[in-house]
């Protein structure tokens, strides 16, 4: 049935993704366990955080602007105990409409340019430091294919949290006793994300262990906690 999934317009398999999503998610909405937006955020004087690079490319001025654009959406979200952030409905629907730009995305094993091309880093960077802080993350995925080298890397292979409007998102679950937000800064050559919270946030030290499989690269993430290392992921890379 695959040609027949082609003969569907893209935006008709869209709108009915999200509508899936949509009703999965209603009694979490309900619940109000969905983090919002506010107006005005708490004034939070712990935090950790995380910086990464951003590599220069044929698209770098349109990335920049796409990853100000959704860390302005992000750094307006308050995350309640027990609620879950999820990027797409913090960030919303990245289209030309709402200001987005075209940058290099991997779709299918494939960079292309793309309307909101370049978000993965956001959510990636997310991602990590939910991990150092020992949050739940629900929903995570990694990309299929590894399509850098050691030296272009801006984290490790394994740190990464793609997102797919309507098809793939990254939610964490605030398991903290505390209310705690994100605070991410654009720079022209990097990105600096904060978790900030009311209380002092744990900070547990990651590692990324590579084994490489037939036709592929397995990467195991581990969380010291304490004497223990705690596997909290594993991906696969082609």
């Amino acid at each position: 049935m695959r040609w027949l999934k082609d003969q569907i317009p893209r935006n008709w398999r869209l709108a009915a993704q999200l509508l899936k999503r949509q009703v999965l998610d209603q009694q979490v909405a309900r619940e109000g366990l969905f983090a919002t937006a506010t107006d005005e955020l708490p004034v939070f004087t712990y935090f950790i955080e995380q910086q990464q690079p951003i590599r220069s490319g044929e698209h770098l001025a349109n990335k920049l602007h796409n990853l100000r654009l959704g860390s302005q959406a992000i750094n307006t979200i308050l995350i309640q105990p027990g609620q879950v952030f999820s990027f797409w409905r913090s960030v919303g629907a990245p289209t030309r409409e709402r200001g987005f730009l075209e940058s290099r995305n991997l779709v299918k094993g494939e960079l292309i340019a793309e309307t909101g091309g370049g978000l993965c880093q956001l959510s990636g960077i997310l991602y990590l430091l939910a991990l150092r802080a020992g949050l739940e993350v629900i929903e995570r995925h990694h990309h299929s294919i590894d399509i850098y080298t050691e030296a272009e890397r801006f984290c490790p292979l394994g740190a990464d949290a793609t997102v797919v409007y309507g098809y793939k998102d990254l939610r964490i679950r605030n398991s903290s006793a505390f209310p705690i937000a994100f605070n991410v800064r654009v720079f022209a050559d990097s990105l600096l994300a904060q978790l900030k919270g009311a209380s002092p946030l744990p900070d547990y030290p990651l590692t990324f262990e590579r084994v490489s499989l037939p036709g592929k690269i397995e990467v195991k993430t581990l969380r010291g906690e304490g004497a223990e290392s705690k596997v909290v992921a594993t991906s696969c890379y082609r």
